[in-house]
C-alpha cells in the first residue's frame, strides 16, 4: 500500500514534462469542465445550489515573475439552479484572466478572475430578473501532460447578480467546485 501511494505521489510531482514546456507564450488551451456550486450566506436567502458545464479557450499572453499570464474566454451552455423551481441558464465570460505559478514539474497552481453574463429560463434568484452578470475568482491546480489532455481542478467563488437592472438585486453567492480536461496547442 505504501509503495502504491509513493508511486502515485511520484507520478504527480515528477516527470519528464515541465510546466515551461507547455505554458509558453502563444500556447493555446481548449478545454471543458463541470462542477457544482453551493450557495453561501451574503446573497439571496434560501438554497441556490447548482450544476454547471463550461467550455474554455485561452492563450498564454506573457511569461513573467516566474509564471505565465493567460487571457481566456468561457462559454456556459448549461447551468441548472435549484431554487423553489429548477431554473436553466446559459451564458459566457469574455474575460478570464489566469496567472499560472510555473513549477519545475507538471503540477501547476493558478489564480484566476473573470466576469460574464447569464440568461435564464426564469428569474434568478426568484423575484428579480432573467438576465444576470457573473463575476468569479478561482484557485486551482493543473496536471500538465505533453501531447495528452491535462487535468485541472479547483474551487471558485462566484457571484451572480443583475447589477441593479431589476427592482430587486440580492444576488447569489456560491462556492463552486470543479474539474475538467484541457488540450494544449503551441
Amino acid at each position: 500500500m505504501r509503495i502504491a501511494f509513493a508511486v502515485v505521489l511520484l507520478t504527480l510531482f515528477t516527470g519528464a514534462i515541465q510546466a515551461q514546456d507547455v505554458l509558453q507564450k502563444g500556447a493555446q488551451e481548449f478545454g471543458f469542465y463541470t462542477g457544482g456550486g453551493i450557495s453561501i450566506p451574503g446573497g439571496s436567502p434560501g438554497s441556490h445550489d447548482y450544476w454547471m458545464a463550461a467550455g474554455r479557450w485561452s492563450r498564454v499572453m506573457a511569461e513573467f515573475w516566474g509564471g505565465s499570464f493567460e487571457y481566456g474566454v468561457e462559454v456556459y451552455p448549461a447551468l441548472v439552479v435549484k431554487q423553489t423551481t429548477t431554473v436553466y441558464a446559459g451564458g459566457g465570460s469574455p474575460l478570464q484572466l489566469r496567472y499560472n505559478f510555473l513549477t519545475k514539474n507538471k503540477v501547476v497552481p493558478y489564480l484566476e478572475i473573470g466576469g460574464g453574463m447569464l440568461g435564464s429560463s426564469a428569474q434568478l434568484p426568484e423575484n428579480t430578473y432573467r438576465f444576470n452578470f457573473i463575476d468569479q475568482g478561482s484557485l486551482g491546480v493543473q496536471w500538465l501532460r505533453k501531447g495528452r489532455p491535462s487535468f485541472q481542478t479547483g474551487v471558485r467563488y462566484q457571484h451572480i447578480s443583475n447589477a441593479g437592472l431589476g427592482n430587486h438585486n440580492p444576488g447569489i453567492n456560491s462556492i463552486f467546485l470543479f474539474g475538467g480536461f484541457s488540450w494544449w496547442k503551441k
